[in-house]
């Protein structure tokens, strides 16, 4: 699975204009000027994307650095942006697990990164707020999702919230440990790949909200629903496209160790206030 970090930001429309023009002929330069009014290209704003694709799910880490570089572009960099980037893609070794650990230093005025894996015999890599998913989600509908998860049915989060979505599953995915899931894992699906809701195989994927009544037309009757923004766990009705509170043939955990689970989960999230 490969995973991105990205960050985006407006800028002026003449600032990116006079990056391009260093790069390209005077004629198609001065065909643009002509099809662009001055005033526009002075206060217009137009969005510009920076991101990094790995196959490690290092979130937080990249995207500080994505950050740090943006920062450091506004005060002036000794090299182009770009640069970095590469550097950071192609030349920074990922450290094997919980035996080495990587710092990068991107240079002057810039802050030093650390990369590093946990050991085999601890909680995987978690590079994300884990504190996003209590936010969201109710310790209940938490063990609600995972013992969907265990018996291997599908689970489609959805969100309006794009960037919590992914650390959300993130942290579920992360609660199955010692499990490793097997099956597909997609934290976002585009909208041109919603067929592959269709897949009878066993998934966890998540989609933005607005695709939801796309999405229901494709998945089977039970997949898990799971609504981020209303803090809500549904399943999809076996004789309509409708939704439902829950399945009739579905195993449950044993009530005694959900409570068990529960009191773990609520003292770890929940910590007790020392006064």
């Amino acid at each position: 699975m490969h995973t991105l970090s990205a960050l985006i930001v407006y800028e002026r429309l003449s600032k990116i204009i006079d990056a391009f023009s260093r790069e390209s002929s005077k004629d198609f330069m001065d065909n643009m000027a002509e099809s662009i009014e001055i005033e526009e290209m002075r206060t217009s704003l137009i969005p510009s994307c920076m991101c990094i694709i790995s196959r490690y799910p290092f979130f937080h880490t990249f995207h500080s650095i994505l950050h740090a570089l943006h920062s450091g572009s506004k005060k002036g960099l000794e090299y182009p942006i770009e640069f970095y980037v590469s550097c950071v893609v192609c030349r920074v070794p990922v450290p094997p697990r919980g035996i080495y650990d990587v710092e990068v230093s991107l240079g002057k005025h810039l802050p030093t990164f650390l990369l590093k894996q946990p050991p085999v015999n601890q909680l995987p890599l978690l590079d994300v707020d884990f504190r996003t998913l209590p936010k969201k989600l109710s310790l209940e509908n938490t063990i609600k999702i995972l013992n969907v998860i265990l018996l291997e049915h599908s689970v489609l989060f959805i969100s309006k919230d794009l960037y919590s979505i992914t650390y959300v599953i993130e942290a579920v995915m992360a609660l199955l440990f010692p499990f490793e899931y097997q099956m597909v894992y997609i934290p976002l699906l585009p909208k041109s790949m919603l067929e592959f809701l269709s897949s009878p195989v066993p998934f966890v994927s998540g989609i933005d909200a607005s695709l939801l009544a796309d999405a229901l037309e494709s998945v089977y009757s039970g997949t898990c629903i799971v609504n981020v923004d209303k803090d809500v766990v549904e399943f999809k009705a076996e004789d309509s496209a409708g939704l439902v509170d829950s399945l009739k043939d579905m195993e449950m955990l044993p009530k005694h160790e959900v409570e068990k689970i529960l009191d773990k989960l609520h003292d770890t999230w929940y910590p007790p206030i020392k006064l």
